[in-house]
């Protein structure tokens, strides 16, 4: 298969920060799948004539197709999309197109599948930062892009449902979660680049220093650090990152505070030099408040260094909730709290710290460029085969047997949402001799829901057989029955939601459907008479008598109450 990718959109200042990272980590982890034969498929990357000067010297192997526009760079970036690229797509018999960026050109009509990865919505969130004319061409090209994307591609289940928030009717049935990749360079490699003077301990932090990284807060928590006495007198913070916004309220801190021995602010580092500090720092702080995904903090965990992180927006959830987390994110007293901890520590926590770390490490792996390129290549795929199929077989899922991407399902079912936790929870189980029964569908669509408070929508989109595997894994933390989940796959979802509010647990667990096209779903009459007795079902003298009961009957009483 032929699969195009487009550069066009990468500044020649190089300022895209995360979004140039992950392209470039991407291409890396598909030239690997490549290079260990793991596909056969052909890229070939639209880019720039000033971009592809320093891109040939990175990628010297890739194949790549160059335009030359003058102009501004906003300018010749929607020209090539609007009225040169559809031509060359054609031209060079792509099969499929994407674009990593929410920039995709005005043109609507396109003779091939598009996968479209907008990152996160910022604007919406920081509208401040921008000026109404920028506001407008955010609004203009984002909804353009999701408009005639045929896949989405959602950099965290955070950003997914921010996506479902603002463009609802846009990304409906398109989205699919593929996390950023990151490439886990060991820091000999980049050794002559590194900050080989540097000494001394430090807390470190990678982040622009943009208001909504919330840096000052950080600056804040470590004044009150190094005036506690049990604190290294020669301890520093490290703040490695290009100026924003935010550049101003910090310095006049740390100016007024006679700071400047203390706080570092870098400036742009280069990779090598990043790393180095990442091996070399006593800790590592991200205070931030809006992060679509966050690169940063799984770097560090890569590199072994402990990690202190708020619970914003997407960070617990890349995190995997194995970083060290404090809130609320702007409270400079809990963030001195976590770094005291972390940097003195209690004899039990430094005798665990080494365990930890090392979990850490291996967690983060889940997260490496060529695993994630294999998730990607397996998206192209699909989605070229459904467009195909579509289209009356016009052949643009030719070559899917080719790839072989190590996000591959082990029994090959076709998929409509992605998700590294299925991946990682069925490989596991598969391990153990236990394969998963369930689809991804119906699987993706259960997790991250409130234990009451249950949001129908992610549900809609699955029928038969599937949303009710959903609802069942949603509500009640198991699959249905094999015999009545037989007989949900001829009925609608409608009828296989009045089916789950009838048993039992829906009512004792106190369920509550939201958003959903049905109105309100009460519970049966079996499921209220047994919520009105499960007000006891905690007495200590009950439990005793159960402990008497046959265990069938125990089995029983556990599928209502546990």
């Amino acid at each position: 298969m032929r699969i195009g990718i487009d550069l066009s959109f990468i500044r020649p200042d190089h300022k895209n920060g995360g979004t140039e990272a992950a392209v470039k980590n991407l291409i890396k982890g598909l030239e690997e799948q490549r290079a260990a034969g793991k596909t056969e498929d052909e890229f070939l990357y639209f880019i720039h004539r000033d971009i592809y000067r320093d891109y040939h010297k990175i990628f010297p192997g890739i194949t790549c197709r160059v335009y030359d526009i003058k102009g501004p760079h906003a300018f010749r970036t929607i020209w090539f999309q609007t009225f040169c690229l559809p031509g060359l797509t054609e031209k060079e018999k792509l099969d499929l197109l994407y674009f990593p960026t929410f920039q995709t050109g005005l043109n609507n009509r396109w003779s091939l599948p598009l996968v479209v990865n907008p990152n996160d919505i910022q604007y919406k969130f920081y509208p401040e930062y921008f000026s109404a004319l920028k506001r407008c061409y955010f609004g203009i090209f984002y909804k353009n892009a999701l408009r005639k994307a045929d896949k989405i591609v959602v950099i965290s289940r955070y950003v997914g449902g921010t996506y479902k928030k603002y463009f609802r009717k846009c990304v409906r049935g398109k989205l699919s979660l593929i996390y950023e990749p990151i490439d886990f360079k060991e820091i000999e490699e980049e050794e002559a680049d590194a900050l080989k003077g540097f000494e001394g301990e430090f807390v470190l932090c990678v982040n622009s220093l943009a208001k909504h990284k919330n840096l000052i807060t950080l600056v804040r928590a470590f004044h009150m650090l190094i005036k506690n006495p049990d604190i290294s007198p020669s301890l520093k913070l490290v703040i490695a990152g290009a100026a924003w916004n935010g550049a101003n309220e910090i310095s006049d801190y740390i100016e007024e505070n006679h700071l400047k021995d203390r706080v570092i602010l870098t400036g742009y580092l280069t990779e090598g030099q990043l790393r180095y500090l990442y091996h070399h720092a006593k800790v590592f702080v991200t205070p931030s408040l809006y992060e679509g995904f966050g690169m940063t903090p799984i770097e560090a965990m890569a590199a072994g260094c402990p990690v202190i992180s708020s619970k914003e927006t997407s960070l617990y959830e890349v995190t995997m909730g194995k970083a060290f987390y404090y809130e609320p994110a702007r409270d400079a007293g809990a963030l001195y709290k976590a770094m005291l901890k972390m940097t003195v520590g209690s004899r039990d926590l430094r005798k665990d710290m080494e365990k930890i770390l090392e979990e850490n490490k291996r967690a983060v792996l889940s997260y490496d460029k060529k695993r994630i390129a294999g998730q990607y290549l397996k998206l192209f795929h699909e989605t070229a085969e459904r467009k195909g199929q579509e289209e009356n077989g016009r052949g643009y899922g030719k070559g899917k047997k080719q790839m072989k991407s190590e996000a591959d399902a082990p029994d090959g079912r076709d998929t409509e949402v992605y998700g590294r936790l299925f991946d990682l929870v069925s490989e596991e189980t598969e391990k153990h001799g236990r394969p998963l029964k369930c689809a991804r569908e119906s699987f993706e669509a259960s997790i991250g829901c409130a234990p009451k408070e249950m949001d129908l929508d992610p549900f809609l989109e699955l029928e038969g057989k599937r949303f009710a595997d959903a609802l069942w894994l949603g509500f009640f933390q198991k699959l249905p029955e094999k015999q009545k989940a037989e007989s949900f796959e001829k009925r609608n979802r409608r009828e296989i939601l009045k089916a789950a509010a009838k048993e039992g647990a829906f009512a004792v667990r106190d369920i509550k459907p939201v958003n959903s096209p049905y109105g309100d779903i009460r519970p049966g009459i079996k499921g209220r008479i047994l919520k009105g007795v499960s007000g006891v079902k905690n007495s200590i003298f009950l439990r005793q008598l159960a402990k008497r009961m046959p265990a069938g009957m125990q089995n029983g009483i556990r599928k209502l109450f546990c």
